[in-house]
Order: structure tokens, then sequence, then C-alpha cells
């Protein structure tokens, strides 16, 4: 009786009542804003309390992950985020609702003229040929996938079909292990109700259409859905939610401490207030999804330990 899925949401009813989706209330930061570029940066950075970082957790996250695919990590936008920022290899790819977008390097004769360019062995030509093999083992696990979809079937929405694409990267021969997708136009100042049933209606698609996907794999994937504003929320907000699914989640519950809408409660009396770290959440699922201890958390959210003990089980 607290607290409900909005109606647009109603394709993860399912994942709740399997108990693989779960919610943490008043998320945010411990460092306070309301720029919109900076929450981002925060939670990308994974380092709100010393911005000299210029690298994004989720790229220091790949140092700890069995095996060295050059295709394990995928920034599925074409773009790379701050998130994927770092020295550890991430492949971009942008799909676009025709395909995937075309680079110059896809042309043989580009190819040709930067293969005979970095023929030499030197650590260049080592990351070019590295990038060209992660390029070519996507482009290979998608190509089937890609003429079947396109034989009369309607585009679906973007983030649906970038969530269909990823999937398929996943559970194919292209190792992909970790994956970063962005979902825009949440700055709602205005008509609130109409863009937030549209907004979450495409979201709930989307993770939908993943879920589906990855089939028996899903069993073994880990899903985080965030406010990319970090801890501004809608209209500049204060204060969060973040999603939890997956087969191991421990779901169809709320996690965290939800202090109320009451005034006295509010922060600067107007917003939801924060009693939650957003790394203490993800510190939580990295530690037991992949099994990383302190030391290894301590190196993807440096000079960081969790303070709120009541989500430190999130996985069965």
């Amino acid at each position: 009786g607290e607290f409900g899925l909005h109606p647009s949401l109603h394709t993860l009813m399912p994942q709740w009542d399997a108990e693989q989706l779960a919610f943490v209330h008043a998320c945010g930061s411990s460092v306070m804003t309301r720029s919109h570029f900076q929450g981002q940066d925060y939670i990308e950075s994974g380092t709100p309390d010393d911005t000299t970082f210029t690298d994004g957790w989720l790229n220091r996250l790949i140092h700890f992950l069995p095996g060295s695919s050059p295709t394990q990590a995928v920034n599925m936008g074409g773009q790379s985020s701050l998130i994927f920022k770092g020295s550890e290899a991430v492949t971009n790819l942008a799909v676009t609702r025709s395909g995937i977008r075309q680079l110059p390097i896809d042309r043989p004769q580009i190819q040709a003229i930067f293969d005979d360019l970095y023929a030499r062995d030197s650590r260049l030509a080592e990351i070019y040929h590295e990038g060209r093999t992660a390029r070519d083992a996507l482009l290979s696990a998608l190509n089937e996938e890609m003429m079947e979809a396109s034989r009369g079937a309607p585009a679906p929405g973007q983030f649906a079909n970038n969530a269909r694409h990823l999937a398929r990267l996943m559970v194919s021969d292209a190792s992909t292990q970790v994956a970063f997708m962005e979902l825009g136009q949440w700055d709602t100042h205005v008509n609130e109700n109409r863009k937030l049933e549209r907004n979450l209606g495409a979201l709930g698609a989307g993770l939908n259409v993943l879920i589906q996907g990855l089939g028996p794999g899903y069993q073994n994937t880990a899903i985080v859905v965030s406010a990319e504003t970090g801890i501004v929320g809608t209209d500049h907000g204060s204060g969060n939610v973040m999603w939890l699914l997956g087969g191991g989640i421990r779901g169809k519950q709320v996690y965290g401490d939800w202090p109320g809408l009451a005034s006295t409660e509010q922060y600067e009396s107007r917003d939801l207030a924060i009693t939650t770290d957003f790394r203490d959440v993800l510190s939580a699922l990295l530690g037991q999804h992949f099994d990383l201890g302190a030391d290894e958390l301590a190196q993807i959210f440096p000079d960081y330990s969790v303070t709120q003990q009541n989500i430190l089980s999130l996985l069965r």
C-alpha cells in the first residue's frame, strides 16, 4: 500500500512477482548539486567527493572481470560516456532503427589503408587491431539478427531496439560481460504525467525485451536502472530511486530507508531527502555479483565504504 508501479510499467510486474525486481528509494550522492551535468558526472565517475577523477567506475570494474576479450565491455550509443572512460578497452556501438551505424572504417578501402598504416608491431597498432577485432566480432554477432529483423517487421522504439541487440551480443560468442545504455528526455519541467507515461513505457518495454532476449542467461545477469541525472531527479529535484533486476536479485521488496514526504523530512523544504548513497547499492551489488572483495571495491569506488547495512544482501 505504500508504493506501486506506474501502469506504463505493467510489463515488469512478472519480474516483481518472480522476486527478481527490487527498488532502492531515496538514493543520491553525498555531494549535493542541482546541476544535471554535475549530477550525471558524479554518478558516472563514482567519485563525487573527488572531482579530479576523469574515468568512470564501470571502466574501473573491467579490470577485475575474468577474461580479456576486446568485446567484453560495450557502450550502446556510439559515443563513450564518462562511466566507461578510462584505461580499459571499451567498444562503442551505435545502432539506428535501420541497422548498425556505419563508420568509415567499415569500408574495405579505408580498412586496407589503416591495416597498412598500422602493420608495424607497436602499441598503437595493437590498439587499432583490438578495436577492429572487437567491431568485427560485434557486427558478426548482430548480422543474422539484423537480417531477420528487417523482413517487414516494424522498427521498435530505439531503447527497445538497443536492448534487443545487446541481448543478442550477450548470448552470442561476442563475450560481452558489461554494457551501458542511455535513455534521454527525463528532464521534465511541464506535462510530467504525459512525459513520464511515455518514457516509463519505453523504459519498461526495453527492459522486457532485454530480459526476454537474454533467455536463460538472465539468471546470471544483474541490471541496474538509475537516473543519469544522478542525484537531481525530475526537474532538478533531490533524491531518486534505483531499480535492480536479475535472476539472482533478492527481489519483491524495497531497500533503503524511506524518509517520507512530510515537510519536516524534506531536503531544503521541498525535495525527497537522500538516505542511501548510490555507491552503497553499486558496491553491494558488484561485490556479490562479481565476487569482489573490499580491496577491489576500494579501487572501483576510491575512498568509500558501504554505510547502508540493510542493502548488503541484494542477491540470493
